[in-house]
């Protein structure tokens, strides 16, 4: 699966993943003065861009605790593209695969659009498919 390529050129093929590379986001993040944060294997990343994203969040964290997710940490912070964009940070018991996180990630209302380009990122084998930029603290 993954992007299709037919009738594109390497060049262009090349261009087309380097927007969305991991790659690309450490680059940002040296020229920008930001840090990179990647998940721990029992981490979820929640990037909320809106009001209503954060009341979705809101209700369901509290479906995912009554179906046995033992959630450790919730950290909620603003995102570098200022208010009302929130990064939210959750630490939960158990361990899962980066397709399972995705997954939980859009159930808790993550962004769709950061969902789908981390889950092309999967498909194109690249080593952090989930990461946020954050501010040097």
């Amino acid at each position: 699966m993954g992007i299709k390529w037919s009738g594109i050129s390497e060049d262009r093929k090349h261009e087309i993943f380097y927007t969305i590379d991991s790659k690309e986001a450490f680059i940002k993040a040296e020229k920008k003065g930001l840090k990179v944060i990647v998940p721990e294997d029992n981490q979820l990343q929640i990037d909320i861009d809106d009001e209503n994203q954060l009341a979705v969040f809101e209700e369901r964290i509290k479906k995912l605790k009554t179906h046995n997710f033992e959630i450790k940490d919730v950290k909620i912070q603003e995102s570098i593209s200022g208010s009302p964009h929130r990064h939210i940070y959750i630490t939960l018991e158990e361990h899962f695969t980066d397709l399972e996180r995705i997954f939980l990630q859009l159930f808790l209302g993550s962004d769709p659009v950061r969902e789908l380009l981390s889950y092309e990122r999967i498909r194109e084998g690249d080593e952090y498919p989930t990461l946020f930029l954050e501010k040097e603290e």
